[in-house]
């Protein structure tokens, strides 16, 4: 698992190009100054810009994304268009389970990434509660949330493993279905998620959440052609 969040820098170098959505949308984001600055539409984008993290990326874009960077360092693809090769060694995105784990620890049982201390925008990038309503059809919302920041902010907040923002910011593809009961039933240990559904599962809540979405505990599930300002891997 990468220590931070794909960044738009090396999904535009793997990729070619980036996000279609990323090009058409403006995006709030904060520079190296700590200023909130409104991305411009289309290319060229500013350094601050490439260091954050990806957005509007589907799960299927996320799914060619692995496959790319496989092809790029010669390693067999996970996801090749058939069937899934869980024990192919290229890049894929980690499981619940697995996400789960680099954000607790091993054994340990803690509400967030750092500890059990509450979240606070000291820690973590993530929206007031109670806040909610549409932000893209009320573009004037946006200022009532943080802006989208560097993925290397917030080194006094990794998970035990020592990877950064895996709460907040954007919440992040992992590779199983989403049903929301599954475990109560499943494996106790490595559990690889339902055979099949209608939804991917994400985690860790994004800049738009409030903060009962960015604990470690969090499910979410969406469309796998799903793409926002939020979601990203």
């Amino acid at each position: 698992m990468g220590r931070v969040p794909v960044t738009v820098q090396l999904y535009q170098s793997i990729m070619g190009t980036f996000p279609d959505e990323l090009l058409r949308e403006s995006i709030q984001y904060q520079d190296h100054r700590g200023r909130r600055v409104t991305s411009p539409t289309g290319i060229p984008k500013g350094a601050d810009f490439l260091q954050l993290p990806v957005v509007f990326v589907s799960y299927l874009q996320a799914v060619e994304f692995c496959n790319q960077l496989s092809l790029r360092f010669g390693l067999p693809l996970v996801y090749p268009r058939t069937i899934l090769k869980r024990t192919a060694a290229g890049f894929r995105l980690p499981t619940e389970a697995e996400w789960e784990k680099a954000a607790r620890g091993a054994t340990d049982s803690r509400i967030y990434p750092w500890g059990n201390e509450m979240a606070g925008l000291s820690r973590a990038n993530f929206g007031r509660t109670g806040l909610s309503g549409p932000v893209r059809d009320r573009p004037e919302r946006l200022l009532l949330y943080p802006p989208i920041i560097s993925v290397f902010k917030y080194d006094n907040a990794m998970s035990p493993f020592g990877v950064f923002q895996m709460a907040g910011n954007v919440a992040e593809w992992v590779s199983d279905w989403y049903e929301k009961d599954y475990y109560k039933t499943a494996p106790d240990k490595n559990p690889k998620g339902p055979d099949k559904g209608t939804q991917k599962a994400f985690r860790g809540g994004g800049w738009i959440d409030s903060t009962p979405s960015v604990r470690v505990s969090q499910r979410n599930g969406t469309d796998p052609k799903t793409s926002m300002n939020w979601m990203g891997m």
